[in-house]
């Protein structure tokens, strides 16, 4: 009897420890994980972000211009490449000058005949003198021999010298007349500088590189 008891003791434990040892198992067995199912097919990726952002100015620069005038129409739009001295980002027209009336304009005109005339003369007065300084060098190259033949004296040896010396300051008149006569028309020729002239805008460049 006694040993029958102690059997059904033995059982008893025996099923206990079997049931918590199942429920650990159960307790601690990993869970499947859920996913979802779908149809594998072939196509284009696409992914989008929609989102607010802010737009700052990394680096301001100052752009100047060299003249006073009027700012022309601004070619260069927003997000374009800039190159650095490369790109020109704006025209600035200087300001126009006084309308010239009529009895001004052909003044202004009259003037710049008479320095173009002037010039001309200048000119002839230049091949002048360097035909006078060849000829002077020529003498005094002639001379020079006939020194050292013992045919001429040294003195007239000193007159060659000083002609040419002459002839060359001739020459050096004529071409400093000349530079004056150019200069002479173009003042004239800026006083005739109106409305009309369109070419007289400056091009102000980019001050940096900024490529997007």
């Amino acid at each position: 009897m006694a040993k029958a008891k102690k059997r059904s003791r033995l059982i008893l434990t025996t099923v206990a420890l079997l049931l918590v040892a199942g429920a650990l198992a159960v307790a601690f067995w990993p869970r499947p994980t859920m996913v979802d199912i779908g149809e594998v097919t072939r196509g284009n990726m696409r992914l989008t972000i929609d989102e607010e952002g802010r737009t700052r100015v990394r680096d301001a620069y100052i752009v100047s211009t060299p003249v006073a005038g009027q700012l022309q129409r601004v070619s260069v739009q927003p997000g374009d490449p800039v190159v650095r001295r490369h790109t020109i980002v704006a025209h600035m027209r200087p300001t126009n000058p006084a309308a010239l009336d009529v009895r001004t304009r052909e003044q202004a005109q009259a003037a710049v005949t008479a320095a173009q005339a002037a010039l001309r003369v200048a000119r002839a007065d230049l091949n002048a003198a360097i035909a006078n300084r060849d000829l002077a060098e020529t003498e005094l190259s002639r001379t020079e021999q006939l020194v050292d033949r013992g045919i001429s004296s040294e003195a007239a040896l000193d007159r060659a010298r000083q002609s040419a010396r002459v002839m060359q300051a001739n020459v050096d008149t004529a071409e400093a007349a000349i530079a004056m006569r150019e200069a002479e028309i173009a003042n004239a020729q800026a006083q005739l500088i109106g409305f009309d002239d369109h070419g007289l805008a400056t091009a102000i460049g980019s001050a940096s590189d900024d490529i997007p």
